[in-house]
């Protein structure tokens, strides 16, 4: 267990060294020039403040290490173990790190490891959507 701004080093490093940060502001200039966000809108940063406010924990894939933010109340923390505890057992079936690597000419593959986290809630989830029910 980290303290939130522990966790939220540990992101940024993860991500700085795994995804160019100028491809994460590329994105935040596409965005502006659509209108979704303010033209001076500094993505990077806006992510980041996101991810430190929202994060409850991570699997890390590359070292086998669950990380849970220390702040939470213990149902939460429980709840968070588990979902932690999911990704972990489907990264020990189906290696989740290279899923996750940054592949700058493959846009939409980082969608790979999306799906395989969601597990089956996901795929309940999109079910029940293209047949017009709602989820729990």
């Amino acid at each position: 267990m980290l303290g939130r701004d522990a966790i939220l080093e540990r992101i940024k490093r993860h991500v700085e060294k795994d995804v160019p940060l100028d491809v994460v502001a590329t994105q935040g200039e596409a965005l502006a020039a659509l209108e979704l966000v303010p033209a001076d809108y500094d993505l990077v940063a806006g992510v980041f403040r996101l991810v430190g406010a929202q994060i409850a924990g991570f699997y890390e894939p590359e070292d086998q290490t669950m990380y849970l933010v220390d702040d939470q109340a213990d149902a939460a923390l429980e709840e968070t173990l588990a979902h932690e505890l999911d990704h972990a057992l489907q990264d020990q079936s189906f290696p989740l790190a290279p899923l996750l690597k940054f592949d700058p000419g493959a846009s939409e593959s980082h969608l790979r490891g999306a799906r395989v986290g969601r597990g089956r809630r996901g795929e309940r989830d999109a079910r029940r959507r293209e047949s017009g029910r709602r989820s729990r």
